[in-house]
């Protein structure tokens, strides 16, 4: 359960890319059932859902960065149509900073 709080709820530190994939596939799902499967149903119900996965998706994305190296704000070009797909290349599919960097040692939450 630290890991679920580590990975999901706090802004500091650095993930791997193996980490933001296993983190991010379940947001990605939640986020696709509320959006295709609820919301025709029920779309208040579905707006919550979407507003809950928000924070932990910030905080991946967020810590993602900081293990390239990069702010927090190089996220919001995530929201930003065509230029999205820089970030998203980037922190989903080049490998992060060697060493310790200006927001810290690489965590090795998975013990390899």
């Amino acid at each position: 359960m630290d890991t679920f709080k580590k990975v999901y709820l706090s802004w500091n530190g650095r993930i791997t890319r193996k980490t933001y994939w296993i983190f991010s596939i379940p947001i990605v799902l939640i986020w696709l059932c509320s959006a295709f499967l609820i919301a025709p149903i029920n779309e208040t119900f579905s707006l919550i859902i979407l507003l809950l996965v928000l924070y932990p998706s910030m905080t991946i994305n967020i810590k993602r960065a900081h293990d390239r190296d990069r702010t927090g704000w190089f996220t919001l070009l995530l929201i930003v149509p065509i230029i999205s797909l820089w970030p998203l290349i980037e922190l989903g599919f080049i490998k992060g900073t060697d060493g310790s960097n200006k927001y810290g040692s690489p965590d090795d939450i998975w013990g390899t």
